[in-house]
């Protein structure tokens, strides 16, 4: 794809680029057409949504070192654009090493966008945050109005009740990278 994407780009004189697409309401509806045309499929169309672009599955356990370099050589050949994530333990503000060293992978094997992914969440009522998992009730104020910040699509966005029931699944498979 990257070599014809060039060669169009020669012949016809525009910029054609190939785009890691992050399909986020695709992969849930792809999924259940491929699982209506060819019932469930271990490992294929056994989950709600696809794992998007050319990343590690988000289930897959595995290091940040590991993850960049199976991911690292698609960002070359999507030049149209393309994300690098790792999800992290606790509060990424308690600990700039992680991100350092994220950072420094990314240099590494020449990554061009990335995220750092962990959770954020703030009781709407007081004010309260934390980076806990889970969080359903304030300990401080004890209000159940939460907002968990997450990642999606390369940006932060706010409670994740707006997301489909595929991303909601995918967001609860999500495993640490140590």
């Amino acid at each position: 794809m990257r070599s014809r994407a060039n060669e169009f780009s020669e012949r016809y004189h525009h910029n054609y680029s190939i785009l890691a697409t992050p399909a986020e309401g695709l992969s849930g509806k792809f999924t259940a057409k491929d699982r209506k045309s060819f019932g469930v499929i271990p490992g294929v169309t056994d989950k709600i949504y696809y794992t998007n672009s050319n990343h590690v599955p988000v289930y897959y356990k595995c290091s940040p070192r590991h993850k960049a370099k199976i991911e690292a050589p698609y960002h070359e050949l999507t030049t149209g654009g393309h994300i690098f994530y790792v999800e992290i333990d606790g509060d990424a503000t308690h600990n700039p090493q992680a991100i350092m060293d994220i950072v420094d992978l990314m240099d590494k094997y020449n990554i061009g966008y990335g995220s750092v992914n962990h959770n954020r969440n703030r009781c709407m009522d007081c004010g309260y945050e934390d980076a806990s998992t889970d969080l359903e009730e304030c300990p401080h104020c004890h209000s159940r109005n939460i907002d968990k910040l997450q990642r999606i699509t390369g940006y932060l966005v706010g409670t994740t009740d707006r997301w489909n029931s595929a991303k909601l699944a995918e967001l609860k498979d999500r495993v640490i990278h140590k």
